[in-house]
């Protein structure tokens, strides 16, 4: 039986002000404690390219079954879902139905431009290949795989991030909010494995470099380590909101461009378009 991934869901104080955070969910308040949450070994990834709007997808799944899907025409955004013991026997059992472990580790067309590009990892082995020179075998595993991806990525939860501001002084602050809404037609569930429910980050933009984390809300919060659940009708909304003071973990002033980033922690779950924020003298 596999273990379920420790996934952090956030309790929000209901403070507002300047370097304190303000939650608007009507939900009541949760004793808060200490929980921890462990890394897990990547089962199953995919990248997507190509085609002609230049795609850039990535899928991972972990040991546990949980997956997270991001995709470049939303920057800073992902989206995440925990499959059941069953989906993942349901998968294993397509990948060895087809002969995945048997298959080449190239099947390209040259000859076709545009093409989407699929590199599929599972377990140990690596199979490279587009639409167009993929065996029928490979193509039900890509038809299994573009099915986890439409699960994960149209469940119905849409997220939003909004600033108060997109520049300010340094000694000022900015509100940041996560609207959560289920846009769906059928209700749907939210699974927590602890009180956290949310995050909100900041991170440095170093040129071509990969952006760095210099704060995030949650970092110096403790939660209620008990599972609970938070069902959404077709329609129904949450929204969190928490205000930066412009100082990083360290409590130091911070000045620069940032990207700003939300994340709500719960299965299914994920974090909504980045934004930017200018920080001045």
């Amino acid at each position: 039986m596999r273990n379920l991934f420790s996934i952090a869901a956030i309790l929000g104080l209901l403070i507002t002000g300047c370097g304190f955070p303000g939650v608007f969910d009507g939900s009541d308040d949760k004793d808060i404690l200490e929980s921890n949450s462990s890394p897990s070994t990547t089962l199953l990834s995919v990248a997507i390219t190509g085609g002609f709007a230049g795609v850039q997808q990535l899928l991972a799944v972990d040991e546990t079954g949980r997956i997270v899907f991001t995709n470049d025409f939303f920057p800073g955004a992902t989206w995440t879902r925990q499959m059941t013991e069953q989906e993942l026997d349901n998968f294993d059992e397509l990948m060895r139905d087809n002969n995945f472990f048997s298959l080449a580790s190239e099947y390209i067309d040259s000859q076709v431009a545009d093409a989407f590009l699929y590199a599929i990892s599972y377990s140990s082995k690596t199979v490279r290949t587009d639409n167009f020179a993929a065996p029928q075998n490979l193509r039900n595993i890509i038809a299994g795989i573009l099915q986890l991806i439409n699960a994960t990525h149209f469940s119905g939860l849409e997220l939003t991030l909004a600033l108060s501001a997109d520049e300010i002084r340094s000694g000022g602050c900015v509100d940041m909010t996560l609207n959560v809404t289920n846009a769906g037609q059928d209700a749907f569930t939210l699974h927590f494995n602890d009180g956290q429910i949310f995050d909100f980050l900041a991170l440095t933009v170093q040129g071509e470099k990969d952006p760095v984390l210099v704060w995030n809300w949650a970092h110096d919060k403790a939660f209620t380590a008990a599972l609970w659940d938070l069902t959404l009708q077709p329609g129904d909304s949450r929204s969190y909101q928490v205000t930066w003071d412009g100082t990083n973990n360290a409590g130091d002033a911070m000045t620069g461009e940032f990207i700003m980033r939300a994340e709500l922690v719960s299965t299914p779950g994920g974090s909504p378009k980045q934004k930017t924020l200018t920080i001045r003298e």
